[in-house]
């Protein structure tokens, strides 16, 4: 018996449905198959024993692979087809990156839970290629535990960086996924956040985190290209910890993320930052940024509290290392005398400080070598 996280049984689901008809006609695809690129290569989720294969060679496809979690359709699957790749996994757990033009999925996910959608809807998105198409043939005349009606469907798809563009009634959905370029964002280049933000934006994708750490939301540009870095990712999270969350600066940065729809890979949390350093009771932190108080005590105070959370891999980031203009908080030493203690105190991190406009510093951790350099 194949059971998934939802408690399935995908070998009966797919022997119960196996006897429907037998979709051969390219004009079951008529509602999508004008948008595809010729030879588009296409990722069949919840594909059974790939019944459809047939009708994407027949359209063209230059690839297809199919995804099921039944043992026993797969190996059907492979013996009916074995110039195709078919992968026997649950579908939240493929790790396809831009590498598709359209992700088909029949009357699958409107079977798994909803925090299994949550988990699976953003790996869609990941496999496909910038404009690539979600089609989906799902149940949506009622909202139940499992499915929703039309409208819920296209609002709960495009929150995780789809576009609706067209349907066929009354169970057909073709979305668009839509993917900042990761040099020429408009969305990141809108981001007033020095010349940093290409390096904010690539640094968690370089390092294929899992949990992002900010403290301090601000304007919330430093959260919008962190959340975009999570969004590209698909399975990454951005913690913000903010001790006033209603102030008059942060209302509107709250808004523009949720217009955004980057909410789902976002938490927003009210504590001071210290106090959420240690109370840290999540996953290890894969980058740290810095830029809340940006005295010397209240940055040291947060690496401290931080420190023991960081993960193998982590990288630490904070603003204002090279402050332009005077202020009390930095009469102590401000952020960069901080960071070049933690640095002192802990040999296998290696500062660098970028200059430009109010400087970044950025820690990075090495492994000590155990041969002595010459």
């Amino acid at each position: 018996m194949a059971k998934s996280d939802d408690n399935i049984d995908w070998d009966y689901h797919w022997l119960l449905h196996e006897s429907d008809a037998d979709f051969t006609d390219v004009s079951f695809f008529s509602f999508f198959a004008d948008l595809l690129p010729k030879g588009f290569r296409v990722l069949d989720v919840g594909c059974g024993s790939c019944r459809f294969y047939p009708v994407f060679k027949a359209l063209g496809c230059s690839q297809y692979v199919g995804v099921d979690f039944s043992p026993k359709a797969v190996s059907l699957a492979r013996q009916k087809f074995p110039e195709i790749t078919v992968h026997q996994m649950k579908v939240q757990d493929i790790d396809f990156d831009s590498t598709f033009d359209l992700v088909f999925s029949n009357t699958f996910l409107q079977h798994t839970s909803l925090e299994s959608k949550k988990r699976i809807i953003p790996k869609l998105w990941k496999a496909l290629k910038n404009g690539g198409l979600l089609a989906i043939i799902e149940k949506s005349d009622v909202d139940t535990p499992t499915t929703f009606t039309r409208e819920n469907w296209i609002k709960f798809i495009e929150q995780y960086g789809f576009k609706y563009v067209r349907g066929k009634d009354p169970d057909g959905f073709v979305f668009k996924a839509l993917k900042p370029n990761t040099l020429q964002s408009d969305l990141i280049d809108n981001c007033n956040y020095d010349q940093y933000r290409y390096l904010m934006f690539i640094l968690p994708i370089i390092k294929k985190a899992k949990i992002i750490v900010e403290t301090g939301l601000g304007q919330g540009n430093s959260t919008i290209i962190f959340l975009e870095a999570c969004r590209f990712l698909g399975d990454c999270k951005l913690y913000t910890f903010e001790i006033n969350i209603n102030k008059e600066d942060t209302l509107p940065a709250r808004k523009r993320i949720s217009e955004l729809g980057l909410e789902p890979w976002w938490t927003l949390v009210e504590k001071d930052s210290v106090q959420a350093g240690r109370e840290w009771n999540h996953e290890k932190i894969d980058v740290l940024f810095l830029d809340s108080h940006h005295s010397y005590e209240h940055v040291k105070a947060e690496l401290e509290a931080f420190k023991p959370h960081l993960s193998e891999k982590a990288v630490i980031l904070c603003h204002d290392t090279n402050p332009k203009e005077e202020h009390e908080m930095y009469k102590t030493g401000g952020p960069l005398k901080a960071l070049k203690e933690f640095q002192t105190e802990n040999p296998n991190w290696k500062l660098i400080n970028l200059k430009a406009n109010n400087g970044m510093g950025v820690l990075v951790r090495f492994e000590r070598s155990n041969h002595n350099s010459s």
